[in-house]
């Protein structure tokens, strides 16, 4: 595990604002570094103390999650379970994640994975079950919404998966208006018939 206290901008602003944020003062004092970076890592760090987990093992744990739901996402695709779980493995297993500067550090980078992860998965879900009821839909698109909450909140530089989300936005809202077309025009056919 790393922690580079001497980046006052990275690491020590990061724990730093965790310890102010636990001990409920949330950013602490206002200054020029107040929000030189997003709180949601200083957050994950203060949750993940409070709960007595390891900022390793719960952001492990997220990354898990993370690729959990990518294979549950795209399981209307991946019919075969050898598929799935070498989805699983190959996600897991990334070399991202024996990177230094992401997983084995006291950092947000390693956020960021799990969070596109996330993103990327609920997005595709929805496009992948969007013939099914809205009430099938809401669990993934809650999950998009906080994946994309937090990582807008956790990177200054998250603006580059917007073009991604706004396409797959678009995508979903032109697929729900040629359904209910459809929808509308066979009802129409069905009425005239009878």
């Amino acid at each position: 595990i790393l922690v580079y206290s001497n980046q006052k901008y990275d690491d020590a602003w990061m724990v730093d604002h965790a310890v102010t944020i636990r001990a409920n003062q949330w950013l602490g004092s206002y200054d020029q570094l107040t929000l030189v970076k997003g709180p949601f890592g200083p957050f994950f760090l203060a949750v993940s103390s409070k709960l007595g987990i390891s900022f390793l093992t719960a952001e492990q744990s997220l990354h898990t999650l993370a690729c959990v739901v990518v294979v549950v996402a795209l399981a209307p695709v991946l019919k075969s379970s050898v598929s799935r779980l070498l989805l699983f493995a190959a996600l897991l297993f990334d070399p991202i994640s024996w990177a230094a500067w992401t997983f084995q550090r006291v950092y947000r980078s390693g956020l960021t994975v799990s969070q596109a992860l996330i993103i990327v998965a609920c997005m595709s879900a929805l496009f992948l079950r969007r013939d099914r009821s809205l009430i099938t839909l809401l669990p993934w698109s809650i999950g998009a919404g906080l994946g994309i909450a937090s990582m807008w909140h956790n990177r200054e530089d998250s603006v580059w998966i917007m073009p991604f989300v706004l396409i797959a936005t678009m995508v979903l809202i032109i697929g729900v208006v040629v359904r209910a077309v459809h929808d509308l025009r066979s009802r129409r056919e069905t009425t005239r018939s009878v």
